[in-house]
């Protein structure tokens, strides 16, 4: 998961919570050492609010109006079309069913991939590393990530890297996910979209 970070809450935002959580900071600081507890200090305890906030209270409905991107935790299911060239320079296709899991907090998201076979049995898996959030409009967010595949050697294809540039629309209320990926798989690089809805 992202570690601390206010990069995806509005600037005014950022700002106004950062004076708050110092305020109120500064005052169970004097709290506790006008009681002869141990002190505690003022950092330590804006960093404990801060990180109740990036954990647990981003997802609360007045909380989440503070950041620029949506709730888009759960687990997304459909399609990946691939395809590649071949030795004889031959362009290949097909279609796997791929599952997202996205998990989030105040400060990013974590994407674990799951591609399966044909027969419904896992081909490989993969996990994104730093997602890049872009809002585009009120109802769009542009996903961009780098992701490490383990790769599958029953399938004959090792340990690649790959790229995702995904959409996740929120339009009325439905969720969808769609958008287009390419790897440096060997021996063949490949390439393909995506469209996934959320897993009923």
């Amino acid at each position: 998961m992202q570690q601390l970070s206010l990069k995806y809450m509005k600037t005014g935002a950022a700002i106004s919570l950062t004076l708050m959580l110092g305020i109120a900071a500064h005052f169970i600081a004097d709290c506790f050492q006008f009681y002869g507890s141990i002190a505690i200090s003022f950092i330590a305890i804006t960093t404990l609010l801060l990180g109740l906030l990036n954990s647990y209270l981003w997802s609360y409905p007045l909380v989440k109006t503070l950041y620029e991107f949506p709730d888009m935790r759960g687990t997304y299911e459909g399609t990946l079309e691939y395809r590649y060239r071949n030795e004889l320079n031959e362009e290949q296709t097909g279609t796997l069913n791929t599952i997202r899991i996205i998990s989030q907090n105040g400060s990013g998201l974590f994407i674990r991939s799951i591609f399966k076979k044909a027969d419904g049995e896992i081909s490989s898996e993969s996990t994104a590393r730093n997602v890049e959030v872009i809002k585009e409009d009120a109802e769009t967010v542009k996903l961009i990530f780098h992701y490490h595949n383990e790769g599958s050697t029953q399938q004959g294809f090792g340990p690649h890297d790959g790229t995702e540039i995904l959409r996740f629309n929120n339009s009325k209320g439905v969720k969808s996910i769609s958008g287009i990926y390419y790897t440096n798989r060997t021996p063949f690089q490949t390439k393909g979209t995506l469209k996934l809805k959320p897993k009923k």
